[in-house]
């Protein structure tokens, strides 16, 4: 999934928690420099996560990289037995060719286009499937962590939460905004409680 999420890796979210109701913003802003340390400007409290500590730390990521990694290795590994077989064949057929009769090529030749079709029947159906499965597991973690980031935004009185990233648009923040290690720490606790099923 670093393919991904792979592909990826791995992804970007921007939570804006603006909801907060003039007046407010003050105290919100106020337990949140207490709790985290957090700046505030203007009663708005601004904070990021480092993106690129997600495959690293976050468990439903590592898990995921996992098992697509596993299956990934899998269909390699059959690919690369498939073709050595086909390869063996085409060397044993042309080893033999002049002592073959004319039916006799024939034959192999249609054994060999027969082969060679399967071959790229199972490339294109388990690889392809294997494809949409990364899409659709990156998809989820996207909406994982744009749930969480809003969630974790809320209950810690966050207007803005931003990722950080290398190459990324944000070149530099200073780090008592950073709430990396918090937030994925949040997103663990989610996550174990939605395995435990609270």
């Amino acid at each position: 999934m670093k393919r991904v999420i792979i592909a990826a890796c791995v992804i970007g979210v921007l939570s804006s928690c603006g909801d907060a109701k003039k007046g407010k913003g003050k105290d919100k802003a106020a337990a949140v420099e207490t709790e985290h340390n957090l700046p505030a400007s203007n009663g708005m409290v601004i904070a990021y996560f480092e993106n690129d500590s997600i495959p690293e730390h976050f468990d439903f990521y590592k898990k995921t990289l996992e098992v697509l990694d596993g299956k990934r290795k899998a269909f390699e590994n059959k690919m690369k037995a498939y073709q050595a077989d086909y390869q063996t064949q085409v060397n044993s057929f042309q080893q033999q060719y002049n002592a073959l009769s004319p039916k006799q090529i024939e034959a192999k030749q249609q054994a060999l286009a027969g082969k060679e079709k399967s071959i790229l029947e199972y490339q294109q159906s388990v690889g392809g499937k294997l494809q949409e499965e990364e899409f659709e597991s990156n998809k989820l973690l996207v909406n994982k962590m744009e749930m969480y980031s809003k969630e974790y935004a809320k209950k810690n009185g966050i207007n803005i939460l931003m990722f950080k990233q290398t190459g990324g648009q944000v070149v530099y923040a200073d780090s008592t905004m950073d709430v990396t290690m918090d937030f994925i720490k949040y997103m663990n606790e989610r996550e174990k409680a939605l395995d435990e099923g609270k």
